[in-house]
């Protein structure tokens, strides 16, 4: 598959591989072959980088043969190497070169730990201020809390379909119409706007995009039936959703979440919702209990049209691309798919059917939706209705608006902190004042700050290693753009 405006591609042609590209990374195999070209790329391109995969010791000092090189050793568990180097190099735009015809054995391992560190990042690219917002209102305005236990297999034998926006999901169309009543019908992000155009009625929605197209979600049937969706969804599209709004607990890793929920008394404080709407709705089928699971366009590929036909053209318009040969994808899409195969090797006791001819999965079987039966009949729509109604945690009052109180005012307090770090900086300039008693305390009271420790800390996580790589001259100076940057991040949130 060929990716639309990615973090990392695989490539086979060294020209292809060096278009466009901050970070060349090119296994140790290959550079012999292809060093007078990749002297070139260097020299042709200042502030590039160019990151050398040394697969066993060697005598060859690549850094001395390849200026601004960096050779990182092949030792250990390999993904978590993929992972430090993707951090490294994190927001810039990294490829993968392997010479036409090769073959590298750890090629879909170091594409997929490069795009997993790049989705993590992209987070945080605007130092989580439109994340932190979402979950924040979400929870502020969250009407009920709902028992995921017991949701826990109450749909238990419904077959589940699962629809995603794809171009496969407009052949689909006219056999989704009749099975409402033969099985748990669920859509997610584009395909809930692709349903209603064609009048495909269905039992659920869901959504995880912080930041989605809202034209996606208008006039949609996701007014009306069940909502489901994690606090980093967006708080605007949410609020204008009437129907029942189903909370789920937040993904593993996400420290404001998880103490959210800790702190209002909400032992469920994780839920794999894994990469996109697609996984998430497949987890939660699986946590319904439903079985078996038919993808429906659900086809994270595209040639020449990247949604269905169903949607509004004004849709359409936002995927506009260069035309070029084969499948094209994008990061998210290619984890998604990683996932579900994980997934479907996991739960073997679930059936997975995949209906498309674009998307496949190891351990699903692919049959067109007009050939799979499904003869008994379900009211789904009251069983989901009923389901989530004994889910409700009965009297559960909103506990989250004391600790979100608790975490504002911490912020502000970390804003003084901050202010008074700075201006240590201008009564002590030019000396340094970071071994300045008074500076110390300032420092210990910052680190002690749930502020700091909910906030600024995992936003510092991500970003320090771009400070890694700029060029200051003293430590001193160092640590006044970190606090100067801890003071852009609170703007940012304040």
């Amino acid at each position: 598959m060929q990716e639309n405006n990615s973090v990392l591609i695989s490539t086979s042609s060294f020209s292809a591989a060096v278009k466009d590209v901050d970070v060349l990374c090119i296994p140790s195999r290959f550079v012999e072959d292809h060093l007078s070209a990749i002297k070139s790329f260097v020299e042709e391109n200042l502030g590039s980088h160019v990151v050398i995969l040394q697969e066993g010791i060697s005598f060859t000092s690549y850094e001395e043969i390849i200026p601004g090189s960096k050779s990182y050793l092949l030792m250990g568990p390999l993904e978590e190497v993929f992972k430090q180097i993707a951090w490294e190099y994190v927001f810039l735009k990294g490829k993968l070169f392997v010479p036409e015809g090769a073959v590298w054995e750890h090629q879909n391992l170091f594409e997929s730990s490069f795009i997993g560190v790049h989705l993590v990042a992209s987070g945080m690219e605007d130092f989580g201020a439109r994340v932190y917002a979402n979950v924040i209102s979400n929870m502020e305005n969250r009407a009920s809390c709902i028992s995921m236990e017991a949701l826990k297999g109450s749909l238990k034998g419904i077959p589940a379909i699962i629809c995603g926006a794809g171009p496969t999901l407009t052949g689909c169309i006219s056999e989704l119409k009749g099975l409402y009543s033969s099985a748990a019908i669920f859509a997610g992000g584009s395909a809930i706007n692709a349903l209603t155009e064609s009048s495909v009625p269905f039992h659920a929605g869901a959504g995880i995009d912080p930041h989605p197209d809202y034209i996606r979600f208008r006039e949609s049937s996701a007014f009306e039936v069940p909502f489901f969706y994690q606090n980093r969804f967006s708080s605007e599209i949410l609020s204008k959703i009437d129907g029942q709004k189903i909370s789920l607990p937040s993904s593993e890793g996400y420290v404001f979440e998880k103490w959210l929920a800790e702190e209002c008394g909400e032992a469920e404080a994780y839920f794999d919702a894994g990469w996109t709407v697609a996984t998430l709705l497949t987890s939660l089928a699986t946590h319904l209990g439903c079985s078996p699971i038919i993808f429906v366009g659900m086809d994270f590929g595209y040639t020449d049209k990247m949604y269905a036909q169903e949607l509004r053209e004004e849709v359409n318009a936002l995927a506009s691309f260069d035309p070029t040969e084969g499948v094209k994808t994008k990061n998210d899409w290619i984890m998604a798919c990683h996932w579900i195969e994980d997934w479907i090797k996991e739960h073997p006791e679930t059936s997975v059917i995949n209906t498309s001819t674009i998307s496949h999965f190891k351990g699903a079987r692919s049959i067109p939706l007009k050939e799979i039966s499904l003869t008994e009949k379900y009211d789904t729509a009251s069983v989901l209705h009923s389901a989530i109604q004994e889910a409700k945690v009965k009297g559960a009052p909103n506990k989250a608006r004391a600790p979100l109180a608790e975490f504002s005012s911490s912020l502000i307090q970390c804003q003084i902190i901050v202010d008074g770090m700075l201006k240590l900086y201008e009564d002590y300039y030019p000396n340094d004042p970071t071994s300045k008693g008074e500076f110390i305390l300032l420092e210990y009271d910052l680190y002690e700050e749930i502020g700091y420790k909910l906030l600024i800390e995992p936003v510092w996580s991500v970003w320090k290693y771009v400070f890694a790589r700029m060029d200051t001259p003293c430590e001193h100076r160092k640590q006044l753009h970190q606090i100067l940057f801890f003071k852009k991040i609170l703007t940012a949130h304040l």
